[in-house]
C-alpha cells in the first residue's frame, strides 16, 4: 500500500540567508518547490543544492499569484506551505506524516506559529498561537486572502495539529524597517485601486493598528519587545497609505479608484480574481 506523498510550497526572493534552514528542515518532505521573485543574491543555488525545484518569475505584484504559481508546480497528494522564515520544528513533522496518514484525515490542518522578534519568541499582540492553515490535500487546494495575507484554502474539514513552526519575522530592527518598506511598496498600489485615500487615513489607520496590537490585544505584556511590534505595525499602515496617497495624487492608479471599497483596476481585479478561486 502506498503512503500519501505531500509537496512542500515556497515563494522566495533575496532569502539565500534563511531559505537554507527552512528546507533543510523539511527534507523528510517528498518534494520541495520554490518560486523566486527573481534574488540578487544565492537564492535559486541554496534551494537547489537543498533538494528543491525552482522556478523563477519575477515579482507580479501579487503575492497570491507567486504561491498559486508554487502551488500549481507541486505534485503531491498533499502540500504544506512553508516561508523562507521559517521553520518546521520536529514534533510538527512527524504530526504532519502521521496526519496524512490516517484513513480518516480532514481536507486540511492548521498548525500553530511561533514568532520570534528579534530572539525572543512574542506570545501577546495577536502573534501566539497565530494558527496557520498550511497543509492541504492538493485536491480543490486553490490560493485565496486579502493582499499581503494570500495564503493556501480548501473546502471541507479542518483540523489543528498541536505542533509549531518557528518564524523568525524580525531577526533585527534593520530587517524590521527593511519590511516595513518592501510591504508597502507592494501592497500600496493594490491599496490606491481598491479605496480613494482620504488625509485622515494616514492619521486613523495607524493608530488603529497601534492600539489593536499595544492595548486590545495586550502586546505591552511583551513589554519593550511589544512596544515596538505595535510601532512597526503602525508604520506599515502608515507607509502603505501614504505611498497609496501618492499614487492616487500623481495618477499612476491607471483607472479611477471609485468609491471606498471598489476595485475598478486590472490590478485589483487580479487580486479579486485570487480570492474567490
Amino acid at each position: 500500500m502506498s503512503h500519501p506523498t505531500v509537496s512542500v510550497c515556497m515563494i522566495a526572493q533575496d532569502e539565500a540567508a534563511r531559505i537554507g534552514a527552512a528546507l533543510a528542515s523539511v527534507r523528510w518532505a517528498d518534494e520541495l518547490v520554490v518560486i523566486d521573485g527573481g534574488s540578487a543574491d544565492d537564492t535559486v543555488e541554496v534551494a537547489r543544492a537543498h533538494g528543491a525545484k525552482v522556478a523563477v518569475h519575477p515579482w507580479p505584484g501579487v503575492f497570491g499569484v507567486q504561491i498559486q504559481r508554487s502551488l500549481d508546480a507541486t505534485t503531491g497528494d498533499w502540500v504544506f506551505r512553508l516561508d523562507a522564515d521559517e521553520t518546521v520544528s520536529e514534533e510538527l513533522a512527524v504530526q504532519i506524516r502521521n496526519g496524512v496518514e490516517r484513513p480518516d484525515a480532514p481536507d486540511g490542518f492548521r498548525v500553530r506559529r511561533k514568532n520570534h522578534f528579534l530572539g525572543r519568541w512574542i506570545r501577546h499582540g495577536g502573534w501566539w498561537p497565530d494558527p496557520q492553515l498550511r497543509l492541504v490535500r492538493r485536491e480543490g487546494a486553490c490560493v485565496r486572502g486579502a493582499p499581503g495575507h494570500e495564503t493556501l484554502h480548501i473546502e471541507g474539514r479542518i483540523e489543528d495539529l498541536p505542533g509549531h513552526l518557528v518564524h523568525d519575522t524580525h531577526p533585527t530592527l534593520r530587517a524590521s524597517l527593511a519590511r516595513v518598506e518592501r510591504y508597502s511598496s507592494r501592497l500600496a498600489p493594490d491599496r490606491a485601486h481598491r479605496k480613494r485615500i482620504r488625509g485622515w487615513h494616514l492619521f486613523a489607520h495607524p493608530f488603529a493598528a497601534f492600539f489593536r496590537k499595544y492595548v486590545w490585544q495586550s502586546g505591552w505584556r511583551d513589554g519593550t519587545h511589544g512596544f515596538l511590534i505595535a510601532g512597526i505595525h503602525a508604520m506599515v499602515k502608515f507607509s502603505v497609505y501614504a505611498r497609496a496617497w501618492e499614487i492616487q495624487r500623481e495618477g499612476k492608479v491607471g483607472a479611477s479608484a471609485g468609491p471606498e471599497g471598489s476595485a475598478t483596476t486590472s490590478g485589483a481585479n487580479d487580486a479579486s480574481r485570487i480570492r474567490s478561486t
